[in-house]
């Protein structure tokens, strides 16, 4: 097993930690104590956060489980199904709650393949985003 392969198999244990510890609120409205910095704000921390922001975060995670899914493949196959099926559990369950998706939440949803055609917030009468 080459070097690096051995040291993703080595961290993935404390991985796998993580998104389980994330997993468990799925949807629950969890904690989110830093989204990522937002230079419009200039902040980035939240404590208990927007709709948008927690479906931004749930976005996050379905992402994330995925790419764990997909790298665990080349170290460890069969904690990489178990995974797999979590993602897709996840996934199934953010469809399931239709959320009304605004710009950074359906990004996303859509980077997690999370939702085949995200229906984001009609855009205010009279502004330049609203279609004819």
């Amino acid at each position: 097993m080459p070097r690096r392969s051995s040291r993703y198999k080595a961290l993935a244990p404390d991985m796998a930690t993580i998104l389980d510890a994330a997993l468990q609120t799925f949807l629950q409205r969890p904690q989110v104590e830093f989204m990522g910095w937002d230079d419009r704000l200039d902040n980035g921390f939240c404590g208990f956060c927007t709709d948008e922001t927690q479906l931004a975060f749930a976005g996050l995670l379905v992402r994330a489980v995925s790419d764990f899914s997909g790298a665990l493949r080349f170290v460890d196959p069969a904690r990489a199904l178990v995974y797999a099926e979590k993602a897709a559990n996840a996934t199934r369950l953010l469809r399931a709650a239709e959320p009304a998706y605004g710009l950074h939440s359906a990004a996303n949803a859509i980077n997690a393949n999370a939702v085949a055609n995200p229906r984001p917030r009609r855009a205010p009468r009279g502004s330049l985003l609203e279609r004819d």
